[in-house]
């Protein structure tokens, strides 16, 4: 049955001069709230949601469009610039002759 109840702390918080009051006489430094620990929690859930989004537009933005098979690397339409086109060519003719080479 969980219902609402107290919660029993085992870690101290603070040590005051009197019973449940007074001057302070001792506080623990690596005290975190209940609610700062399940906010921390929440951020961190979030954050993880967050990067998987990121690295599934990421996947997405490198896959790439429409079927590459088919492209031709010296076709003009794939290139606008006439000078991409002649530099194209001539890496084209560098390998062929490195091929011949080897």
């Amino acid at each position: 049955m969980d219902c609402p109840r107290p919660r029993f702390v085992l870690n101290p918080i603070k040590v005051f001069d009197g019973s449940f009051g007074g001057e302070t006489i001792w506080e623990n430094p690596s005290y975190v709230t209940p609610n700062a620990y399940r906010r921390m929690l929440n951020l961190q859930t979030g954050l993880k949601y967050r990067q998987k989004i990121e690295q599934k537009l990421l996947l997405a933005a490198r896959q790439p469009t429409g079927d590459l098979c088919d492209l031709d690397p010296l076709d003009e339409e794939i290139f606008e610039d006439k000078n991409a086109t002649k530099i194209v060519k001539e890496v084209m003719n560098n390998l062929g002759e490195e091929m011949k080479i080897k």
